[in-house]
C-alpha cells in the first residue's frame, strides 16, 4: 500500500481513469429484469413507460459505480490517515520516550556531579601528624630531594618494626634514618633522593610546594622567618616563587588574635569550605595549622560555615600538629 498521504489531485486522476459505464440493454429487458428479482411490491402499469417518467437506468448504474469508487478510494483514504495518525503517534511516543531518557541522563549526570564530588571530598584527606596519633607507631621524618629542595615527609612505623630494625623502643632520628631509609622508594613518589630533615631554623609560615608534575607538598617558606605567629600567617599570602605558593584561598580574609598559647582566626565572611576545591581547602587549614604550630601555639578558626569538616571540629580550637606530609609504606 501506498504510505504516501492522498492529495487532491490524486483523487480527480482516479476519477478520471474510471471506466465508464455503458448498458446496451432496452428499458424494457431492465425492467423485466427488476420485476423478476421483485423490486417492486407491486406490478408497475406496463402503460407508464413514457420517456418523461421512466427510469433513466444509464445514468443510475453510472451513479453507483461512481459511489463505489468512492467508498473504495475513501476507505484508503481513511486507512492511509490512520496509519498517519499511528505513526504520529508513535513519533510522540518515541519523543516522550526520548524526553524521559533526557531526563533519566541528566539525573544521572547530576548523580554523577554529586558522586564526583564525594570522591574530591574523599581525596582531601588531613596530611598531618598529630602527638594522638602515635600509640603503637614511632614518627620518622626524611627530605626528600626535588632538584635543590627537600620537602619534608612523614612515615608512621609500627614500634615492633622499629625495634627489630634499631634494637631500642626509643631511636634517635638518626637511627631510624640510618634504618629505614633505603626502603624508601623516592623515585616512586617522584623525587630524585633522600637526606636527613635538616634542623628547622626560626619560626616560618607554610607554603605549598609545586612540583613539575602537578603534585604538591605542603613545606615550611625557608626564605623567610618572623617574630610573631600574627607576622607569620598574614604574610601567608606572600608568593617565594613559582615552586612555593600560597595556600591561603582565593580573596579569602581574615584576622588574629593572640591568647597565650591559642591563636584565634576569624575570616572576615563566613568561610564555606563546600564552594572550594577540597584539597585546596584542606591545604590552607593544614598550613595554618602548621604555621601557628612553628611558634607552639593552636589555632581556634571562627566565622567557618561548616562546624565539622574532614575530620576537623571547628567548635574548639585544634590539635598542634607535629609533622606534615604524611606517605603510607610498608616497612619491614
Amino acid at each position: 500500500m501506498n504510505k504516501e498521504p492522498w492529495k487532491e489531485e490524486d483523487l480527480e486522476n482516479l476519477f478520471k481513469q474510471a471506466p465508464k459505464v455503458t448498458d446496451h440493454r432496452t428499458k424494457d429487458e431492465v425492467l423485466q429484469r427488476l420485476i423478476d428479482e421483485g423490486v417492486f411490491n407491486e406490478q408497475p402499469p406496463q402503460q407508464q413507460k413514457s420517456a418523461r417518467r421512466g427510469i433513466r437506468w444509464t445514468p443510475l448504474i453510472a451513479s453507483i459505480a461512481s459511489l463505489f469508487i468512492l467508498v473504495v478510494v475513501g476507505a484508503q483514504f481513511i486507512g492511509q490517515n490512520s496509519i498517519s495518525m499511528d505513526n504520529r503517534a508513535h513519533d510522540e511516543v518515541k519523543i516522550e520516550s526520548k524526553s524521559e531518557a533526557m531526563e533519566a541522563e541528566m539525573a544521572n549526570d547530576e548523580s554523577a556531579v554529586m558522586s564526583t564530588r564525594a570522591v574530591f571530598d574523599a581525596a582531601a584527606q588531613q596530611t598531618l601528624v598529630y602527638e594522638s596519633q602515635l600509640e603503637g607507631v614511632t614518627l620518622f621524618e626524611v627530605g626528600l630531594l626535588d632538584g635543590a629542595e627537600s620537602i619534608p615527609v612523614s612515615f608512621l612505623i609500627p614500634n615492633e618494626v622499629v625495634v627489630n630494625n634499631t634494637g631500642t623502643e626509643h631511636p634517635t632520628k638518626q637511627q631510624l634514618y640510618e634504618a629505614f631509609a633505603s626502603q624508601i622508594d623516592e623515585t616512586a613518589l617522584g623525587f630524585s633522593g633522600y637526606q636527613p630533615l635538616q634542623d628547622q631554623q626560626g619560626s616560618n609560615n607554610y607554603v605549598a610546594y609545586q612540583k613539575e608534575d602537578g603534585s604538591s607538598y605542603l613545606s615550611p617558606n625557608l626564605h623567610m622567618s618572623y617574630s610573631t605567629v600574627e607576622d607569620a600567617l598574614s604574610n601567608m599570602t606572600i608568593e617565594v616563587n613559582e615552586s612555593y605558593q600560597t595556600v591561603i584561598l582565593p580573596e579569602v580574609t581574615f584576622h588574629t588574635d593572640v591568647n597565650e598559647d591559642i591563636v584565634t582566626i576569624t575570616f572576615d565572611q563566613p568561610l564555606d569550605l563546600t564552594q572550594f576545591e577540597p584539597t585546596a581547602a584542606m591545604r590552607m587549614i593544614e598550613g595554618m595549622l602548621l604555621t601557628a604550630a612553628s611558634f607552639n601555639k593552636q589555632i581556634k578558626f571562627e566565622q567557618i560555615v561548616q562546624e565539622n569538616w574532614s575530620g576537623f571540629d571547628f567548635k574548639s580550637p585544634l590539635e598542634k600538629p607535629i609533622a606534615a606530609n604524611i606517605v603510607f609504606h610498608n616497612f619491614q
